[in-house]
């Protein structure tokens, strides 16, 4: 490692009686390591440094000509290079398991850390979050192999941590002397040890140039965020520190086997390390979020099972107590059995005021409708004996909510076209509904969808699209205003949602979403696999060429049909509508259309 420090160079320049000028000026014509000065002259590796050569380079470099104590220090300071090339040339030839570690010079590991406090402006260096050199050592040898490992340390490895020496025999069969470390295991008995020994490593991992301080806290934060999540019920206990402790080691088993041979590489378009991607793709992975299920309280005692007759007793008083009443007989009709022998279904189902019980294809079952159908073999959009199961439970018996906040604020643009924060308007009055994926869930999360979908039995309408019919008028007439020349069938609009590396399959081929920003944030774009994009992902253990859309800035097309994709990260409130035509959509029934 001292062959390429630069601040090793300078320091062994100013303790030779180099002037510090003399190094600059070194530095700017290029000389600025071992490595550097070694090599900046042709030369046999068996004949030495053409000393001659290398006064008339160094000459031409600095704006004095060269006195002779400054040409003894160049002598030497060759002699050194050259030595040290060659040294780091044999040991990566005979480098075997049995090899001592590499240690990353005093001086860089100084100057590496003087960088990155100047650079992570608001955190506060301490005793007992900076990393032991010892740490550093361990991640600057993980970046020489290639190859990550698990590992935490402690502040007290500076003081207690002793290597002692032994002898063993080696793989070729000669006796050779190696140090073992002698420190204990690191203290994470409280929150509060753990969350330093997470920022120590993180910047031990920044120095040595493995992964950046900010991709590793903000999985530590992401970590501690965990334990104040809370539980269901009192059946299960909080997460605790195990349970953080065993999401990480399965996310630094997974990045492990992910990042072999990608160390140090960055993104070709962004410019991050592609280990910070890793890192950002794996917090959401299963194999390191099911660790963050609650567990089951050990010290919760159920209450008592009633007895059987008890139980029964209870059953018959709420099936009377949610019964629906029984209607009035009609002049000339006999009235409908209560419950009894024989009845069957029980009390009449009544249908509410305003609604209906059929549709373009005929009867609905009021049962399914409720519920209550027992035909559990007839799948949606079928029909069984007593008529047609709706594709969503409660389809096609809910009336227009003439009422309602946001359809009352969509009236006021039945002759006129939104602009996009009235867009955001009518979204917040809206209702929420559950996202069919999503990442990451957020207070402020929230999405709604209105218009075609598309179904294995079929396409179909949402229940949404008939409860606010103008509300879905003014959104489509909002899209047809941005862009005249896309065509959809389906309105969705997404608050501050993180879509996870998808495919839309139930999206029509060959046809875009439009993505139409509501808000103003900053990042939050897109990417999508394409094999000329020039923004590279490690998908699946492979390295994925792809493209990202800057969806802040203003309507973008996404392939959604066609490749996967997935939202980066954003700061600011991102809310994005986005017009998309379900599979399908043309052949829906001409009374949906």
């Amino acid at each position: 490692m001292a062959l390429d420090s630069s601040a090793t160079f300078e320091a062994r320049c100013l303790e030779l009686g180099l002037a510090a000028t003399f190094v600059q000026e070194l530095h700017t014509g290029g000389i600025d390591t071992y490595a550097s000065l070694a090599l900046c002259q042709p030369h046999q590796a068996n004949s030495g440094i053409d000393d001659v050569a290398l006064m008339r380079h160094v000459g031409s470099l600095v704006s004095s000509a060269l006195s002779a104590h400054q040409t003894t220090a160049l002598r030497r300071l060759a002699f050194e290079a050259q030595a040290l090339a060659l040294q780091d040339l044999r040991s990566k030839l005979e480098r075997t398991s049995d090899s001592e570690p590499k240690v990353l010079p005093l001086q860089e590991k100084l100057e590496r850390s003087s960088r990155l406090q100047n650079r992570l402006v608001g955190v506060t260096f301490t005793d007992h979050n900076q990393p032991a050199h010892a740490l550093v050592d361990k991640a600057s040898q993980q970046f020489d192999e290639g190859v990550l490992q698990y590992l935490l340390s402690r502040y007290q490895e500076a003081l207690a941590e002793r290597s002692s020496a032994s002898l063993r025999f080696g793989s070729d069969g000669a006796i050779k002397v190696s140090r073992e470390s002698a420190g204990g295991e690191c203290d994470i008995s409280t929150a509060h040890l753990l969350r330093a020994a997470f920022q120590r490593r993180a910047m031990a991992y920044d120095i040595a140039g493995v992964a950046t301080y900010e991709a590793l806290d903000a999985w530590a934060q992401n970590l501690f965020d965990r334990l104040s999540t809370p539980v269901p019920s009192s059946r299960y206990s909080p997460i605790g520190l195990e349970q953080i402790l065993a999401a990480d080691k399965a996310l630094w088993v997974r990045l492990s086997q992910l990042s072999r041979g990608l160390l140090g590489r960055s993104d070709a378009a962004t410019g991050a390390l592609l280990v910070d991607n890793l890192i950002l793709d794996l917090s959401n992975h299963p194999e390191v979020v099911w660790h963050f299920l609650p567990l089951a309280n050990a010290s919760h005692t159920p209450p008592p099972k009633p007895h059987a007759a008890q139980a029964a007793r209870k059953r018959k008083r709420q099936r009377a107590s949610s019964a629906p009443p029984v209607p009035a007989a009609s002049p000339g009709r006999t009235p409908a059995k209560g419950p009894g022998k024989g009845s069957g279904a029980g009390s009449r189902i009544q249908v509410p005021d305003g609604c209906t019980i059929r549709f373009s294809k005929g009867p609905i079952c009021m049962k399914y409708n409720l519920g209550t159908c027992r035909a559990s073999h007839v799948k949606p959009g079928a029909r069984c004996s007593n008529g047609y199961h709706p594709l969503q439970t409660g389809d096609f018996v809910s009336p227009p909510h003439a009422g309602h906040p946001a359809e009352q604020f969509a009236a006021r643009f039945a002759n006129s076209v939104m602009t996009a924060e009235q867009a955001y308007q009518l979204f917040e009055l809206l209702p929420a509904e559950t996202p069919a994926r999503a990442a990451s869930m957020l207070p402020q999360s929230k999405s709604f969808t209105t218009g075609a979908f598309a179904y294995s039995s079929g396409p179909g309408l949402r229940r949404r699209t008939r409860v606010f019919p103008l509300a879905t008028k003014a959104l489509a007439d909002f899209v047809r205003a941005t862009c005249g020349t896309h065509s959809f069938s389906s309105i969705a609009i997404f608050r501050d949602l993180t879509a996870p590396l998808h495919l839309d399959a139930l999206n029509q081929p060959s046809q875009p979403n439009l993505l139409i920003p509501l808000t103003a944030f900053s990042g939050g774009g897109v990417w999508y696999e394409s094999p000329s994009g020039t923004s590279h992902r490690l998908l699946d253990g492979v390295v994925t060429p792809g493209c990202v859309l800057d969806v802040a800035s203003g309507p973008v097309f996404l392939p959604a049909a066609e490749a996967r994709h997935q939202t980066l990260p954003w700061e600011g409130t991102r809310c994005v509508l986005v017009a998309f035509t379900s599979l399908d959509a043309h052949t829906l029934c001409p009374a949906d259309l």
